[in-house]
């Protein structure tokens, strides 16, 4: 046998031994089908990015909490003077920048629980401005339970008919199903701001309002959440308030104005709208006689 036919025997004894090994040795445990994830509202909803083509939501976060046992207002701000940077702006027309539909999930599909609602706007001809709109809730006979995930969608105004369309969808989820007894009400008043006093220039002159909302010793909180929930959507989202030596802090969710602009560029009728607001409510119980505002980054000076 030459010295090459040796080498080559010898390479083919090395090869199947190391195939022998491998098959010995590999792990023949049958693969076990992965569990699906539980559906939830993030996972069963597209989120669409906060602030699309200039539609801000400011009154609910995302995946934030809403009751059934009511209508489900939300409010934000139109602010299309980026769209070029955008590549897109929010389309209104004739006091109106589309319309808005509210769902429930349930049966594992998307179930309408109100009517398609058109979301008004107080002056479409301009490139920025302030929206609000309530969704009277109808169920049926769903027997809808607290932890349904619910969705907002929102479809901006297409006069023209043609495409494409922008939408925007809120995720949600029921705090209070129609089939959970509600909460232990009491009447909550606070301060808003008098619109009568605006023809006079006086931004920082309030009124009282007051409201039904879940009984609570937390009155501070429960106001200020209240506030920030429709008044005062326009400055941010409340986070926490503190209270001690009399004073009230108010810290608000982020560093910049919901738009995007820092705190420092509100008018002086919008900052006296803000302060009074917050002043005259927090100031009415006994314990709090002034207030700070906040931010995560510090205090916020006008």
């Amino acid at each position: 046998m030459t010295s090459f036919q040796k080498t080559t025997l010898i390479l083919i004894i090395v090869i199947l031994a190391g195939a022998l090994y491998m098959f010995n040795t590999q792990d023949n445990t049958p693969t076990l089908p992965t569990e699906q994830p539980v559906a939830t509202s993030t996972t069963i909803t597209t989120i669409t990015p906060n602030g699309i083509c200039g539609f801000f939501v400011t009154s609910h976060n995302i995946n934030g909490k809403a009751s059934l046992q009511k209508p489900i207002t939300v409010s934000g701000i139109i602010d299309n003077t980026d769209h070029q940077t955008r590549g897109c702006a929010w389309q209104m027309f004739e006091g109106q920048a589309g319309t808005a539909q509210a769902f429930a999930y349930v049966d594992t599909q998307w179930k309408s629980i109100s009517k398609q609602t058109f979301v008004p706007v107080p002056n479409w001809m301009t490139t920025k401005t302030t929206f609000k709109v309530e969704l009277a809730i109808d169920t049926g006979v769903m027997n809808i339970a607290a932890g349904t995930p619910l969705k907002v969608v929102f479809t901006e105004e297409n006069a023209s008919g043609e495409p494409p369309v922008d939408t925007y969808t809120l995720p949600l989820v029921a705090t209070y199903g129609e089939i959970d007894q509600a909460p232990e009400s009491m009447p909550l008043t606070v301060r808003i701001q008098d619109k009568a006093a605006l023809a006079a220039d006086r931004c920082d002159a309030t009124v009282k309002a007051t409201y039904q909302v879940p009984k609570t010793t937390a009155v501070a909180d429960a106001s200020l959440k209240l506030l920030f929930s429709e008044e005062l959507a326009y400055y941010g989202v409340y986070k926490s308030v503190s209270i001690a030596n009399s004073v009230a802090k108010v810290t608000l969710a982020a560093n910049t104005l919901p738009d995007g602009r820092q705190y420092s560029s509100l008018s002086s009728c919008e900052s006296g709208h803000l302060t009074a607001v917050l002043r005259d409510t927090l100031t009415q119980y006994p314990t709090i006689t002034s207030v700070e505002l906040y931010r995560p980054a510090g205090k916020i000076v006008f």
